[in-house]
């Protein structure tokens, strides 16, 4: 699934932030009904609000550089402030708007399924921009694609959750849920509402290490967690084997 339209509502966010000051919240809102609040300030964040799990993660990266569902441009701000060679993709056409006038040098606006270019020696994907693979099946299709994207040695770094870390007994009821329904518990469905915006559902893939871990084994990738914390947030180095 494309999810231009979906990313809709959080687009017109991010406009009215930039443009206006405006932190209005952008609804999320899961199939089942659970209903959170999602601030976009964050996306906007500055090295000096950089997360433990970011440093980290902005620190393994070498090389050329592609930052896939970039958002509006922190890391990659922060990578060519580090003098990298940073490409940026993102989906939400009004990011890539707000992401060049940021500054970043280099925008392609389309899904990251769609991108095809190749010789990076880093694919960077972080604030859990890996669950826009969706689903397991959008996981193994992102691995075997991003063989193309690599140079020789080349690596994935990108964050997650481990959701089994949970205590919300409402969290807990829908990987129930999904594991009655045969998914896979991590398989999210939700959409984004902005005032009287409603955009359409999408998946979003919240994916623990052995999961990675196993598609890794599958797609011929090794897999290195190389942070984690007692929230289930992690850090994962992947790099072919030769």
């Amino acid at each position: 699934m494309d999810t231009r339209n979906a990313m809709e509502p959080y687009g017109h966010a991010l406009l009215d932030f930039y443009y206006g000051g405006e932190d209005s919240p952008v609804l999320i809102i899961r199939d089942d009904g659970y209903r959170d609040e999602m601030s976009v300030r964050q996306y906007f964040r500055t090295r000096e609000k950089f997360s433990e799990i970011e440093k980290k993660a902005l620190n393994e990266c070498k090389g050329k550089i592609v930052d896939l569902s970039a958002g509006v441009g922190a890391d990659c701000l922060e990578l060519q402030n580090r003098k990298f060679d940073v490409t940026a993709v993102e989906v939400c056409p009004e990011a890539c708007e707000i992401m060049r006038k940021r500054g970043v040098k280099k925008v392609f606006c389309m899904d990251l399924f769609d991108f095809n270019e190749s010789g990076y020696d880093t694919i960077f994907l972080f604030n859990r921009s890996i669950g826009n693979v969706q689903n397991l099946e959008g996981l193994e299709r992102f691995l075997e694609q991003a063989k193309k994207f690599l140079a020789p040695r080349g690596q994935i770094i990108f964050d997650s959750v481990d959701i089994r870390y949970t205590d919300n007994p409402a969290h807990l009821a829908y990987q129930r849920r999904n594991i009655d329904m045969g998914k896979y518990f991590g398989e999210i469905i939700v959409r984004f509402e902005y005032k009287s915006i409603i955009g359409p559902n999408f998946g979003l893939l919240h994916v623990d290490p052995d999961i990675v871990q196993t598609y890794c084994n599958k797609t011929g990738w090794k897999c290195n967690i190389i942070y984690s914390d007692e929230e289930g947030n992690y850090l994962a180095k992947l790099s072919l084997f030769e």
